[in-house]
């Protein structure tokens, strides 16, 4: 006789059904087998309430396999279901409104108001919140248009029964949606840190890479040291990896190695980091046998990131052939026409300009960095955010090149271009001025010398060099002893000239950038070979700048 487990047995049925579903899913399991079981159980709930954590089995599988859109759908569905139904078209009112009504609530919650916040305790609303927290990613990835109106709803849902683990992820994410979508960076970091304080106050320190990810991640570089963002990046990714939530842990991972780089931290210690975790995710899974075309933006972006570090290190033939294959231009150029890999492509030119500007080559660092907003520009609304990681060099990087190459080519045009980018650094620096003081003052000290005033610049490439020291920067201290050393030479000092750039050699050896100093060491004798003072031309024109 057959026995009907689910109608004899249906409670441990149920149970047995979404402990396996879930562990397979934590521990990486075959997503066909999970979303087969996860089938199962909603095809023989009884009531809606026991379908639910199936859902939410589910949803993360289908995104986690590839099934963005599917995971999508399967969101809707249960949503509509538990009387959160979406608009089949979304406009920016829409948006607006949701934002502005969620942010009236926001208003004046303080961390004292949170302690005091009475906790959910509905057992469906709580359910329903663990569903719309598996969707953000989701949401975020293949329908941005409804991440604001899921955000919203959450919050309005904390509101009015309380408090539960989620709500956390939900203020992260609408501190996110504050910054990136309507640049309010002052809110976003207020709310951001109430994020962090509810975790404590809910007790849901397993969700912490699903916080930390934006708010430490992104939004904090804009209001604090970049520095003091990589320890809680690190941390969380730990407690992502350890709660199977492997999409925020990578995230994390590649956060902190960027804001490591962004620090001018040690490239040596960086590299081993970035390696290993490349070999680890690529090497050891499958992954390593597909194309790159199929591999997660995230673990893209860090190969991206590896051969910036190898390109100033040195080593890995290993992994050579690898990083050529997921970082060439034909790849670029492919991902840049697909809207499902956006980030990657944004992340591709980023990543090059940083490379030619090392390596003093202005030309592909303004092709680049040109490149690099053109993408922007063709995202969608609600792709195109503010305060990205790639925004930083590609507006610093690309306005020192502007004004580099207004004087090698003799053309002045490029000193508006360059000043249009300096004036985004400018507002950097009153946000924070700890991350982004020297860069504003090198990129003046590079202007006023396309403009021909040559005691200004030769005073502000040396408050350049003292902010970037100050703030512990190294690599742009060099960058700033660099382009110093050839302000002196091109201006008839070579003998202090040189001295500038054996002092930007030692600090990129600190850094451990290898390469980029055996690069310095042969161009600087022509360099100064060249540079005679009756071979010097020194830019006497004054350019107005509209």
């Amino acid at each position: 006789k057959t026995i009907n487990y689910w109608k004899e047995h249906y409670n441990l049925s149920l149970s047995l059904s979404e402990e396996y579903a879930h562990a397979m899913f934590v521990k990486g399991g075959d997503s066909a087998e999970i979303i087969e079981c996860v089938n199962e159980i909603i095809d023989n709930a009884r009531c809606l309430e026991d379908s639910c954590k199936a859902y939410e089995v589910l949803i993360l599988a289908l995104y986690s396999s590839g099934k963005k859109l599917m995971a999508v759908d399967q969101a809707l569905t249960i949503l509509r279901k538990l009387n959160y139904p979406f608009p089949s078209q979304v406009d920016r009112q829409l948006t607006t409104d949701a934002m502005e009504t969620t942010r009236e609530f926001m208003t004046g919650l303080s961390i004292d108001d949170l302690i005091y916040y009475p906790l959910m305790t509905d057992e469906l609303s709580i359910q329903t919140m663990k569903i719309m927290d598996v969707s953000l990613m989701t949401f975020y990835k293949a329908a941005p248009a409804l991440l604001p109106l899921l955000v919203s709803q959450m919050i309005a849902l904390t509101s009015k029964r309380g408090c539960c683990n989620e709500s956390a992820t939900a203020f992260a994410a609408f501190a996110f949606l504050e910054m990136s979508l309507l640049g309010h960076f002052d809110n976003a970091y207020r709310i951001g840190m109430l994020a962090t304080s509810m975790l404590h106050h809910t007790g849901a320190s397993k969700l912490m890479a699903r916080v930390f990810s934006p708010v430490y991640g992104v939004i904090s570089l804009w209001r604090e040291p970049v520095h003091a963002s990589i320890d809680p990046l690190m941390a969380a990714s730990a407690i992502g990896f350890a709660e199977g939530d492997a999409d925020h842990a990578l995230a994390c991972i590649k956060l902190a190695h960027r804001q490591r780089f962004l620090s001018g931290l040690d490239l040596t210690t960086l590299k081993r980091d970035q390696e290993d975790f490349v070999k680890k995710h690529f090497f050891q899974s499958s992954y390593f046998k597909t194309s790159s075309m199929r591999m997660p933006c995230v673990l893209k972006a860090a190969l991206g990131d590896l051969s910036v570090t190898l390109a100033l290190t040195g080593g890995s033939e290993e992994l050579s052939a690898l990083l050529e294959s997921a970082t060439d231009e034909k790849t670029l150029e492919e991902t840049s026409l697909n809207s499902n890999e956006s980030s990657y492509a944004l992340d591709a030119c980023n990543q090059r300009l940083i490379k030619a500007l090392f390596f003093n080559d202005f030309n592909a660092v303004l092709k680049y960095s040109e490149k690099y907003f053109a993408h922007r520009s063709d995202l969608q609304h609600w792709l195109r955010f503010a305060g990205r990681i790639g925004d930083i060099y590609s507006t610093f990087f690309g306005g020192l090149s502007c004004f580099i190459l207004s004087r090698k080519k003799s053309q002045p045009d490029l000193i508006s271009r360059g000043s249009f980018l300096m004036t985004e650094v400018e507002s950097w620096s009153h946000q924070c001025q700890w991350n982004y003081e020297n860069k504003l003052l090198l990129l003046k000290a590079e202007r006023s010398y396309s403009l021909g005033d040559i005691p200004v610049a030769e005073a502000l490439y040396q408050l350049s060099i003292n902010s970037a020291r100050e703030h512990k920067f190294i690599h742009e201290e060099a960058l700033a002893y660099e382009l110093f050393g050839n302000f002196k030479i091109e201006n008839g000092q070579s003998s202090i000239g040189k001295k500038h750039l054996d002092t930007a050699c030692e600090l990129y050896k600190k850094w451990g950038a290898y390469r980029k100093v055996e690069s310095m060491t042969k161009s600087t004798s022509a360099e100064l070979a060249r540079s005679s003072p009756s071979s010097v031309k020194l830019l006497s024109q004054k350019f107005t700048i509209y």
